[in-house]
């Protein structure tokens, strides 16, 4: 894999550093983002919500179906999760859309995802729960107060 040519492929540099970066640590999973593009239709590389949330997590949520057959790339996973969590407004945002919210929606993988994290992501994982349970309760005083 030529780095230089996927920082041509991406619109965005900052996408780019983002996903050499990940390559870098999880290279297994290059050939499956390829496919997600190719099976999605959509051009994964043009931001870096797209690339993340569309591109990876669907390959990340498949290898926590087998944790244990997949034990050392979620490992690899989680830690560059870890070292990316508090990176800048942009990066955070795509770590905790991709992961978190994703996460919400497979509620069957949430212990296995708790299991291989590190401590400043769980620390986000619980700040985004709160945030979702403080959300829900608006909306339902929100309905309560239509009536």
């Amino acid at each position: 894999m030529q780095f230089d040519q996927m920082r041509e492929q991406f619109n965005m540099y900052d996408t780019a550093i983002l996903m050499e970066d990940f390559f870098k640590i999880v290279p297994e999973l290059y050939a499956p983002f390829c496919e997600q593009q190719l099976h999605k239709k959509w051009d994964l590389m043009s931001d870096p919500f797209s690339a993340w949330v569309i591109g990876v997590m669907p390959c990340v949520f498949s290898l926590m179906e087998e944790p244990k057959k997949n034990a050392d790339l979620l490992q690899r996973f989680f830690a560059f999760v870890e070292t990316k969590i508090d990176s800048d407004e942009i990066t955070q945002g795509v770590m905790q859309s991709g992961l978190f919210d994703g996460l919400l929606e497979h509620p069957g993988l949430e212990a296995t995802a708790e299991s291989y994290m590190k401590q400043k992501t769980i620390q986000h994982w619980k700040l985004h729960l709160d945030r979702q349970r403080q959300f829900q309760l608006w909306q339902l005083s929100q309905m309560g107060g239509a009536e």
